[in-house]
């Protein structure tokens, strides 16, 4: 929902960490569970590595066009 009204680039990064955060949770449903744990785990570092990557890739977006950008 709120990708779809994306309009720059700040909502473009956020609307799917919401989503992310609602499935970090829901991962980590079975706390006593030591696979669920793991996974947790995982998943939040290869989340966390890809949220960096995008912000990365952002960051040249904005400055190759000189801090101008219209969706």
């Amino acid at each position: 929902m709120f990708l779809c009204g994306a309009n720059d680039l700040k909502t473009i990064f956020v609307a799917p960490e919401c989503f992310n955060l609602c499935f970090y949770l829901l991962s980590r449903y079975t706390k006593k569970d030591v696979r669920s744990n793991e996974a947790i785990t995982k998943y939040f570092l290869m989340g966390a590595a890809s949220s960096s990557i995008l912000v990365h890739g952002f960051s040249w977006l904005y400055g190759s066009s000189g801090g101008k950008i219209e969706l």
